[in-house]
């Protein structure tokens, strides 16, 4: 019989975190140079700096939190099975989003927004309109997540046929956990400043189809999901002390304190072979290595709980993450010509999507065929 599965609270928890500032981040990109936005708003420094700063460690926490439950999930089903399932959970909605809520959101900034005339032959034609303009806009991070897990079980399934034996290496304790976490950061610098020398933070690029990411945080993503995979094999999230995760957090913080001053918005969009290239490396990788480290501990101590209302938000934060997009569109439209300070101006936006989000979240969980892929 197999023994009943640990539910870690703490990591469920985190992730509700994270979606939150996913949703509120999109809310403040009207007053930054940020993509996901309605144009129009004043560009706010402040805002800038915070969404600087939560877009340096968000969605690599993320992947640390999602790379970590792939080895148990894998175990449970088998690779076919567990193939299945991820493309169920993510790569459906995903497909689902892309070709019906995009095509509409791609509307709604154009002929609402921007206030450009509709095509006259748009509605006689709404296959081709919907095929024209499907996109996958922040659900490029479910279908990266599809793609990093089938590699990884296609690789776990090679890995048992030649080497069935766990390896020392695979223990943190053997390694050591500060050595490990700066091996990690190292080579993660190395290979995010490679990168950063020919794309500059904001460009996109295609990789096979149908996916689109930032090239410069490729190696966020491959790394913290790898990290992520090792943290579960070494049980590292149970090894990791408070002091550790301390340390961690103050260190995330020391680059941007020295550099953010001295080259102001270079140091968060700097790229090429360059001084600014270094200090926007050496900024992002710090702080999203020391930051993720920081939450897990904080969190496995601190809010390692259960709720009617933590329930609640854990059941609905993935479909929130997924409904959330053109919600904050319509509310960035609707504040668009009130006179009031951006900030005042980002907290009507991001409270109003974060309760119309989880509103219609907790609908759409509760319709049937729906309820088992969210």
């Amino acid at each position: 019989m197999t023994p009943p599965r640990e539910r870690l609270h703490y990591i469920d928890n985190l992730r509700v975190l994270l979606t939150f500032l996913v949703i509120l981040h999109h809310s403040a990109e009207a007053w930054t140079t940020g993509p996901h936005s309605v144009t129009g708003h004043t560009i706010n420094p402040l805002m800038n700096l915070l969404c600087g700063i939560n877009g340096s460690f968000c969605m690599g926490t993320f992947f640390l939190v999602s790379g970590y439950f792939h080895p148990p999930a894998l175990a449970r089903k088998g690779t076919w099975p567990f193939i299945h399932d991820r493309f169920m959970r993510l790569a459906l909605p995903a497909l689902v989003y892309s070709f019906t809520i995009r095509p509409l959101q791609w509307y709604f900034i154009e002929y609402v927004v921007d206030g450009t005339t509709p095509n006259p032959g748009i509605i006689g034609s709404l296959p081709n309109f919907f095929w024209d303009h499907y996109g996958f806009s922040h659900l490029w991070f479910l279908l990266v997540l599809f793609f990093f897990g089938i590699g990884y079980a296609l690789l776990d399934r090679t890995w048992k046929r030649f080497s069935p034996i766990t390896p020392k290496w695979a223990n943190p304790e053997t390694v050591g956990i500060q050595r490990l976490l700066i091996a990690v950061l190292a080579v993660y610098m190395l290979a995010s400043f490679v990168v950063r020398i020919k794309f500059e933070p904001n460009a996109w690029i295609r990789l096979p189809w149908p996916v689109s990411v930032r090239a410069a945080h490729v190696p966020q993503y491959v790394f913290m999901f790898a990290l992520g995979l090792y943290a579960y094999y070494g049980q590292l999230f149970k090894k990791l002390t408070v002091r550790t995760g301390v340390v961690w957090t103050i260190i995330a913080f020391i680059p941007t304190i020295i550099f953010t001053p001295i080259f102001r918005v270079d140091a968060y969009l700097g790229w090429g072979w360059n001084i600014t290239g270094v200090v926007s490396t050496i900024r992002e990788t710090v702080m999203c290595v020391g930051i993720s480290i920081g939450l897990v501990v904080l969190f496995r101590e601190k809010f390692n709980m259960t709720g009617t209302v933590l329930r609640f938000l854990r059941r609905t934060a993935y479909a929130a993450y997924i409904v959330h997009l053109p919600i904050v569109f319509v509310f960035q439209y609707l504040v668009l010509d009130w006179p009031l300070n951006p900030l005042l101006l980002f907290m009507v936006v991001g409270g109003a999507t974060l309760t119309l989000t989880f509103a219609i979240s907790a609908l759409l969980v509760r319709l049937p065929g729906v309820r088992s892929v969210l």
